[in-house]
Order: structure tokens, then C-alpha cells, then sequence
């Protein structure tokens, strides 16, 4: 059985999502860094805040250097659980005025679910023209 990352790869959380920075080991805390974060926007993310995942987050895990991989295994990814959330995230990097939605809509503070989800697609998709495959 594959070891599960400190992620709930079912909903797409980001890893360690219940953890504060402030609360982070020292050792977690350096891979954390490594990975692109910084106080402020590792609290964002653990707030859901999508749009302040560092950029490093873009990258396959084919192509992160090995000093980032090495520090996304320490905290519990492998090529797949990275993978699967990179692909996630996907859509909303691709479409500026999707991640402002969904960043808006956590900025009030409100759970993104799959009513909200659709609520927030519907409007963006017509605006830009999205086609279904």
C-alpha cells in the first residue's frame, strides 16, 4: 500500500493543511521553504486561498529539481499524490478568471462545495468561452 502524503488527496487539500507554519517541526518547516512557502502564504493556503500556492506548485514532478523532490517526499508526495494535485489546480491556473472566482469566493470566507463550484464555473465559462470536450 503506497504511503498517503500528509495531503487529503480525495478533496485536494494541500498538504498539511491543519498545520499552522508556527506549529510546523523545524525539520517540516524547511521542506515547506524549500517548496516556495513563507508564513503568510502557507496560512493562506491552509485557508484554501488557491492563488498564493508559489509557482514552484506549477511544475510536474518530472521536472522539479531534485532538492524539491527530495523535500515533497520528506512531507509524504510521490510522483502521483503531486501529480494529482498539480492536475487539480489545473483548470484554475489556466484561467485567471476562474482562480479570481474561486479566490474571491474564499476571501469571504465561503466552502467551496460542488453547488458553489458550479455557481462559479456556470458565469466564467460563458464569459470565456470555455467548450466542453
Amino acid at each position: 500500500m503506497a504511503q498517503r502524503a500528509w495531503c487529503d488527496s480525495d478533496a485536494g487539500d494541500l498538504p498539511a493543511a491543519r498545520t499552522p507554519y508556527h506549529s510546523l517541526r523545524h525539520r517540516d518547516r524547511q521542506h515547506v521553504q524549500r517548496l516556495g512557502f513563507d508564513a503568510s502564504s502557507w496560512e493562506a493556503v491552509r485557508r484554501q486561498r488557491i492563488d498564493a500556492l508559489p509557482p514552484l506548485w506549477r511544475q510536474r514532478w518530472q521536472d522539479l529539481p531534485m532538492a524539491h523532490k527530495a523535500a515533497a517526499a520528506a512531507l509524504g508526495f510521490d510522483p502521483s499524490t503531486w501529480e494529482q494535485l498539480r492536475a487539480s489546480r489545473q483548470d484554475l491556473w489556466r484561467y485567471p478568471a476562474l482562480l479570481e472566482a474561486f479566490a474571491a469566493a474564499q476571501l469571504h470566507g465561503e466552502r467551496i462545495d460542488a453547488h458553489a463550484v458550479a455557481e462559479l464555473l456556470v458565469p466564467t465559462i460563458t464569459t470565456l468561452g470555455i467548450k466542453r470536450r
